[in-house]
């Protein structure tokens, strides 16, 4: 079973993101499932590191990892305290923390188009967070 996200709409990442249609519509197709994460001509980083893991990465970190990529940001990072199932948030390392970036929300299981900053001060008080 391939699991699927919903995306930002494409005017939505190259309006926040400055990136071209192509990028956009690569971002959305990686969140959606329709690009596969593998092609190794679209991906050749993402994939030579997948190749270097000793486990190939699921699906998600796939697909952050290839985000990263085509966005060209700086790194995939956990966001929130990182305990026994991971951290709360994954994002895509922008270079400053009111940038606007990728954000993977574990708990609500869906991809936000914000800052690192923003999701931070809407949660970081909730009991969701702090007991993760």
């Amino acid at each position: 079973m391939r699991t699927t996200y919903k995306a930002p709409s494409a005017k939505r990442l190259i309006d926040a993101l400055n990136i071209t249609p192509e990028q956009a519509d690569t971002v959305r197709g990686l969140i959606q499932g329709t690009v596969k994460t593998l092609d190794l001509v679209k991906f050749p980083r993402s994939n030579a590191y997948f190749s270097s893991c000793y486990r190939q990465p699921e699906r998600l970190g796939r697909v952050l990892v290839c985000l990263n990529e085509t966005l060209e940001m700086h790194g995939v990072e956990s966001l929130g305290p990182v305990q026994t199932y991971g951290p709360p948030a994954e994002y895509l390392n922008a270079g400053d923390t009111y940038a606007a970036t990728l954000i993977f929300d574990h708990r609500a299981g869906n991809f936000k188009l914000t800052t690192c900053g923003d999701w931070l001060e809407q949660n970081e008080n909730k009991a969701a967070f702090r007991n993760w």
